[in-house]
C-alpha cells in the first residue's frame, strides 16, 4: 500500500520497481500486442547523427535526407526515374550579382 495515502508524502513511492531486460523481453513474447515493442527492443540502437566536418556544412543541412546528393559526385534522379548527375537549380534572382563600382 502506498503511504502517502496515509499523508507522509516523504514516503510515496514515485516509480514503479525496476524490470530486468530478460523479464521485459518474456513478458513481450507471452502477451498478446506488444510484438512492435518486442521489434524495437530486438534492433539495434540507431546511428548517432553525422556532425558536420566542412565549413560549409551545418547541422540542419546533414539532417536532411538527400545531403549526399549536393557532394561533389552527387546524383539525382530526372522524371523518367534515370540517374544524372546532380544540377545545382538556384533561380538566377537569387544569386548575387557582382558589379563593378561606378559602372550602371
Amino acid at each position: 500500500q502506498n503511504l502517502a495515502v496515509r499523508g507522509n508524502l516523504l514516503m510515496k513511492t514515485y516509480f514503479s520497481r525496476p524490470q530486468s531486460l530478460p523479464e521485459l523481453h518474456r513478458f513481450y513474447r507471452t502477451h498478446v500486442g506488444f510484438e512492435r515493442n518486442l521489434q524495437r527492443l530486438n534492433s539495434p540502437p540507431p546511428r548517432p547523427p553525422r556532425k558536420p566536418v566542412l565549413s560549409d556544412e551545418d547541422r540542419m543541412m546533414t539532417a536532411l535526407p538527400g545531403l549526399e546528393r549536393h557532394m561533389v559526385g552527387g546524383k539525382m534522379k530526372n522524371s523518367r526515374g534515370e540517374e544524372l548527375p546532380w544540377r545545382e537549380l538556384t533561380p538566377r534572382a537569387l544569386k548575387k550579382i557582382y558589379r563593378e563600382p561606378g559602372a550602371m
